[in-house]
């Protein structure tokens, strides 16, 4: 693969928080939860009803009476498998595994769910039905990622939205096309987005943005699996004035769509368009792909392939919307 890049350069926190949304929601890419978010706490205090938080320390203490917050921190340097194994133990470890799992670092990933099997992934789901029935309010979480292959209730994503006001960045489930009427219930709850990846249908993708827009009037970045035309774009820079990133990695796009985006995005950084389909609705010649990429080179980050003939991620895959 034969991809190119400007140097990226850091424009402040809330650039460095968009910047590592877009590593966390990459399933291509690993993931960073570290504090550097900058919206992100370095610790979140856990609901008490989950479990003791304090008790007269006397002492060398037996592993069970550890605090949770003690114990959360030895689980960090644990595989994700042991962790679930340890929240049996007892109500302490059980809190301290809750913890580390979905309240340590400002992020709640519920990717685990799309690989964990048997018993681990059901004791994961019974953790996290612990933490979120008895979390009345989930400020704790500033980012949201759904699981990437593991359908997920219409009703728990409407009751999640509705808790979690504050919410700054969301992926959404990619198994399929996310639900217009779905997505159209959950923005009224999550105004302060500033990230947003999703998976539309490419009949919805328009409406879809448009109704992004005028929920959510912070959105910094945005991740698109999606077919993107002349009216998707004029949509982006109608509604996004403050767009910095766009990743639009094996999307369907069309030439004239990446110009009007280039021309009127005026705030925009940084671009992914690999492993992408061009097309050309209008005509007016494939070439136009040369002036794509001048006007591109201008960003900070810019990232394509330059012989999609020669990579073997393009042309590969079935395009789902």
């Amino acid at each position: 693969m034969d991809c190119t890049s400007s140097s990226p350069s850091i424009w402040g926190r809330q650039s460095v928080y968009v910047d590592h949304f877009y590593r966390v929601a990459d399933p291509l890419s690993s993931p960073d939860f570290g504090v550097e978010l900058g919206l992100q706490d370095e610790a979140v205090a856990l609901p008490t009803e989950l479990g003791e938080t304090s008790h007269p320390s006397t002492g060398c203490s037996r592993w069970e009476e550890l605090l949770p917050d003690v114990l959360a921190n030895i689980f960090h340097f644990l595989i994700m498998d042991d962790v679930i194994i340890a929240s049996r133990v007892c109500r302490a470890w059980q809190t301290a595994a809750c913890m580390e799992l979905f309240l340590s670092r400002g992020t709640l990933d519920l990717r685990p769910l799309d690989h964990l099997r048997g018993p681990s992934k059901q004791q994961y789901a019974m953790l996290l039905s612990i933490v979120l029935s008895r979390t009345a309010s989930c400020d704790c979480w500033k980012i949201f990622i759904a699981p990437t292959y593991v359908a997920m209730p219409d009703s728990f994503l409407v009751d999640f939205a509705r808790r979690t006001p504050r919410l700054r960045a969301v992926s959404l489930p990619l198994r399929s096309a996310f639900p217009l009427d779905t997505l159209a219930a959950l923005l009224p709850h999550w105004s302060q987005l500033a990230c947003f990846r999703a998976l539309i249908h490419r009949t919805a993708t328009a409406i879809a943005l448009r109704d992004l827009g005028f929920m959510c009037k912070n959105i910094r970045a945005l991740n698109l699996l999606t077919r993107i035309g002349a009216e998707e774009a004029a949509a982006m820079v109608e509604n996004f004035p403050g767009l910095w990133l766009l990743q639009m990695a094996r999307c369907v796009v069309t030439v004239e769509a990446l110009v009007l985006i280039l021309d009127g995005c005026k705030q925009l950084k940084k671009l992914d368009i690999r492993h992408s389909k061009f097309v050309d609705e209008m005509d007016i010649g494939m070439n136009l792909m040369q002036d794509v990429i001048k006007k591109g080179s201008s960003l900070q980050w810019f990232l394509y392939c330059k012989d999609p003939g020669s990579c073997s991620e393009c042309w590969t895959e079935s395009f789902l919307f």
